[in-house]
């Protein structure tokens, strides 16, 4: 009985030390792995999808380029305020920072009369797709007008409608295909913000366009609004960047 008793407490132990071994492991493989998270959300970038002005370090997206192409990437196009022939800017296509067509679209605010307009918004949509670039859209009191081009021509290349601040087009906007980028009328528009609370994080965009701002002011609205962390936010946004702008190349 001794005998006994003696092994079942050597067992014990045995036992004992095997937990707290396993225990400790399990905290320090914890550890590694929030290590790893931690440094995983430091090297995730802000995307801005579209903005006048260069970003900083931290921020990844799309310039928007003039007449000159620049040392990032960019996108370049024909604003409907201005008319121009299409075809002198063609060779910027080519460029292997150029990742995306735009902005372009229709405005009935511009002086450019509408059936102009509507000629070069169509040869930009035609680029689009024979380029394999993404087109970002600018659409002034002109939706239904965009939305039956979109229709009728079909497009298999992504388009983000940037600057979006209609709340009434949202759903339709998105039932079309066509992905909505916000920018700073997220931080003063509530009425938008409680509407893009209905969106997966994959079905939207941010950016800070001609707004002298860090787009991360942008991010922390949207992440607040959506109570969700700010890493979660940045990272799903980095995910989406990649996916729908295939020719950025630091990914």
């Amino acid at each position: 009985m001794n005998l006994n008793r003696k092994k079942n407490k050597i067992h014990r132990s045995y036992l004992m030390s095997c937990v707290i071994k396993l225990n400790k492991n399990t905290i320090l493989f914890h550890h590694f792995l929030q290590k790893k998270q931690l440094s995983l959300n430091m090297s995730v970038p802000y995307v801005n999808v579209h903005s006048h002005f260069v970003e900083a370090s931290n921020v990844v997206g799309v310039f928007q380029a003039t007449s000159n192409v620049v040392n990032r990437p960019f996108s370049i196009g024909i604003h409907p305020q201005f008319s121009e022939v299409f075809h002198a800017r063609v060779e910027q296509l080519l460029h292997p920072f150029c990742i995306a067509i735009g902005e372009c679209g229709l405005d009935k605010r511009s002086k450019t009369p509408m059936n102009e307009q509507l000629l070069i918004f169509e040869k930009q949509i035609e680029c689009s797709e024979k380029f394999k670039l993404p087109l970002i859209l600018h659409c002034v009191k002109s939706w239904e007008e965009v939305r039956a081009i979109h229709r009728s021509m079909n497009p298999q290349m992504p388009w983000i409608f940037h600057g979006f601040n209609k709340v009434q087009l949202l759903d339709q906007v998105v039932s079309t295909g066509i992905i909505p980028s916000f920018g700073v009328s997220l931080c003063h528009n509530e009425k938008l913000l409680d509407a893009s609370m209905d969106l997966d994080l994959t079905q939207f965009f941010l950016e800070t366009d001609d707004a002298k701002l860090n787009v991360s002011v942008v991010y922390n609205v949207m992440a607040k609004g959506k109570k969700i962390n700010l890493d979660t936010l940045k990272l799903a946004q980095y995910k989406q960047f990649k996916k729908v702008f295939v020719k950025w190349k630091n990914g």
